[in-house]
């Protein structure tokens, strides 16, 4: 993580320029754009998933969005971002089972899960759904809160 030559080589760019086909990697359109969403890979597009890692690459994503982060992992070459407040994990999670199943290959595939980074804290993690469930719709009378 600290080699000058991979912090170089990280590519970040909204999933509506790709979708478009409109070059370059402003990432000021995100936080008002249809579709917020951001691929984070490498300049050469192979297993650049590891870019996540990158706190200070995360940090842009979740500046220019204004938001904490859902992050997809659509395969080894490339995780998408997402703002917490567009979508629901469960969502997420139901999508990226989804399309793992149907477009991406055995070999390529990362999770069926959906992580998320906190831009105070800069840590990934994986999204913890009965947190943000608690979150929304207040305690849970159920039974001790999960960790």
């Amino acid at each position: 993580m600290n080699n000058p030559l991979y912090k170089d080589e990280i590519c970040i760019t909204p999933l509506e320029n790709i979708i478009l086909g409109i070059p370059g990697d402003d990432l000021s359109s995100l936080k008002n754009s249809g579709s917020p969403m951001a691929v984070i890979t490498n300049t050469a597009k192979n297993y650049g998933a590891a870019a996540i890692l990158n706190k200070d690459a995360m940090m842009k994503i979740a500046d220019a969005c204004e938001d904490d982060l859902y992050i997809i992992p659509s395969s080894v070459h490339e995780c998408i971002t997402i703002p917490k407040s567009v979508m629901e994990p469960e969502e997420l999670r139901e999508m990226v089972c989804q399309v793992n199943q149907t477009q991406v290959l055995p070999e390529e595939r990362l999770s069926d899960d959906v992580y998320f980074f906190d831009s105070v804290t800069r840590e990934i993690s994986m999204a913890d759904f009965r947190k943000e469930r608690t979150e929304r719709q207040g305690p849970d009378v159920s039974g001790p809160q999960r960790k």
